[in-house]
C-alpha cells in the first residue's frame, strides 16, 4: 500500500511545502514496515524522514483494522548522520506513537518551514549584524516554541528545555519535581491558586491545589475546558525586571515549606511523582505543571523585552494547533507575502471569506 492509502479522504495539504505522496518510498523489510522520504527539515538542511508502522502490539485497541488511516507508527529523521524523533505538528510531544497522517503533516511542515527559511529576510538572525539591520529598520525580534512535558522522562530535563527556550531572553526559570505538598484531606486545609503582580499576591482563584491528586487529571479537570491557565508575562529593561504578571500560581515560598523539592535525573511516573512546578527566578511565583497531560509554551517579543511563559492543556492544544494548521493550509496563499495574487482570486477570497463568517455568524444565534 502506499502512503496515500493512510491518509483520510479529507487529508488537507500543508500550504509551501514540496512534499507529495508519491515522492515516500514504500519500506518492505519485515518486521518493519513503512515509508522514507528525503526533504528540508525546518533548519534548512536536508534530512532523511522514515515512518514506521507500529506492530500489533503497539497498535491502540479501538483502532479500525480495516482503516489504514487509523493506524499507528513512529517518525524520524537522520541529519549529517544523526537520528531525532520527530515532534508531533499537534500535541507538540517529541516521538511516540501517532496516525500516519498526522506524521506526513508533520514531515511537511518541516519541509515548508525548510523552503520559507531559505526566503527570510536579511535581518531574521542572530548575530550583530542582524540586530543592527532590525534596529535600522524599527524591526524587533520575536520568537514562540512550544513543547508537550511528556518528550522528556524527569524534571531535568525539562528544565534544560525551558532554559534553552529562553536563551535569547533575560528571564531565568526553573523545572522542579513536588511532593507531599497541601495533602490535607479538606479542601479548604488545601491551597489555593493566586494572582500575582509583581512580588504580591493581587487575587486568588477558586481551585485548590495538592500534590495527591492525579496532575494530568486535575489539569484537565481546572481548565480543559476554559480559555484560561496558569501563566506568567514579565517585562524586562535590559537585565532588570519592570513587571510581573501571573496567574493561576502558587507560591514558591509556601511550597518550600510545605512540600519536598527536587531537581534531578530521576523518571517521572504518571500517576505517582507526578507533579512538577516552574519556578520563575527572582521572584515567588511557581506555576503548577502537570505531568503527563500539560505543555509548556514560551513566548518573547521586542527583542526579549516581553517574555511569557504559559501552562496549556496538552488535549487542547492538540485541537487548537489542528485548527491552526487547517486554516493556515486554507489561506497560506493569501498570507504568503511573496505571492502576488490576481484579481480573480482576491474576489474568489473575499467572497469565501464572507461565506465563513455568515456561517459563523449563524452558528451563534
Amino acid at each position: 500500500m502506499t502512503i496515500s492509502d493512510y491518509l483520510p479522504e479529507d487529508h488537507r495539504p500543508i500550504y509551501g511545502t514540496s512534499v507529495r505522496p508519491e515522492q515516500f518510498k514504500h519500506i518492505d523489510a519485515p518486521p518493519e514496515q513503512g515509508w522514507r522520504i528525503n526533504c528540508l527539515t525546518k533548519q534548512g538542511d536536508r534530512g532523511e524522514f522514515t515512518i514506521t508502522l507500529a506492530n500489533d502490539v503497539e497498535q491502540a485497541p479501538e483502532r479500525d483494522e480495516l482503516s489504514p488511516s487509523s493506524q499507528l507508527a513512529t517518525c524520524d529523521v537522520v541529519v549529517d548522520g544523526e537520528q531525532r524523533s520527530v515532534k508531533h505538528p499537534y500535541s507538540k510531544r517529541i516521538g511516540g506513537l501517532a496516525t500516519v497522517a498526522d506524521w506526513y503533516d508533520a514531515i511537511a511542515i518541516e519541509d515548508a518551514k525548510g523552503h520559507e527559511s531559505e526566503h527570510n529576510s536579511p535581518w531574521s538572525g542572530q548575530d550583530l549584524e542582524s540586530a543592527f539591520s532590525r534596529m535600522e529598520h524599527n524591526i524587533v525580534a520575536y520568537g514562540r516554541d512550544e513543547i508537550a512535558v511528556e518528550s522528556f522522562s524527569s524534571a531535568a530535563e525539562i528544565s534544560k528545555w525551558l532554559e534553552d527556550a529562553l536563551s535569547t531572553t533575560q528571564v531565568k526559570a526553573e523545572v522542579w519535581k513536588v511532593r507531599n505538598a497541601f495533602e490535607a484531606e479538606k479542601i479548604s486545609d488545601q491551597t489555593m491558586l493566586r494572582r500575582f503582580k509583581d512580588d504580591e499576591v493581587d487575587g486568588w482563584a477558586p481551585i485548590p491545589f495538592s500534590t495527591s491528586y492525579i496532575s494530568q487529571d486535575w489539569m484537565e479537570h481546572a481548565f480543559g475546558d476554559k480559555k484560561y491557565s496558569p501563566f506568567v508575562h514579565i517585562r524586562m529593561l535590559g537585565a532588570q525586571r519592570e513587571q510581573l504578571e501571573a496567574d493561576y500560581a502558587l507560591s514558591w515560598n509556601q511550597l518550600t515549606e510545605e512540600g519536598d523539592l527536587t531537581r534531578n535525573d530521576s523518571p517521572l511516573e504518571s500517576g505517582s511523582d507526578d507533579w512538577l512546578v516552574i519556578r520563575v527566578l527572582d521572584s515567588d511565583v511557581a506555576l503548577p505543571l502537570p505531568w503527563p497531560g500539560a505543555n509548556i509554551e514560551v513566548h518573547h517579543d521586542e527583542d526579549g523585552a516581553q517574555v511569557g511563559i504559559d501552562v496549556l492543556v496538552t488535549d487542547v492544544r492538540d485541537r487548537a494547533n489542528r485548527k491552526q494548521r487547517a486554516w493556515e493550509s486554507e489561506w497560506g496563499r493569501f498570507l504568503d507575502e511573496r505571492i502576488t495574487l490576481t484579481d480573480t482570486e482576491i474576489a474568489e477570497g473575499i467572497n469565501r471569506a464572507e461565506s465563513e463568517l455568515q456561517a459563523l455568524i449563524e452558528e451563534e444565534k
